[in-house]
């Protein structure tokens, strides 16, 4: 019985380790899609600058 109870944690504190990792990644994601974006905004800036 008990070592059902350690396999039952153990189960679920690597669920929550991995449910976090994925937020993290996720969360890793989204900033750096927004770097991205605010990047190619003023790379287009830019070129609408040297075009006119």
């Amino acid at each position: 019985m008990t070592f059902m109870i350690a396999a039952y944690a153990v189960f679920w504190i690597l669920t929550f380790v991995f449910v976090f990792s994925i937020f993290n990644r996720q969360r890793n994601l989204r900033r750096d899609l927004e770097l991205m974006e605010q990047l190619l905004e003023s790379q287009e800036q830019q070129d609408r600058g040297r075009s006119e």
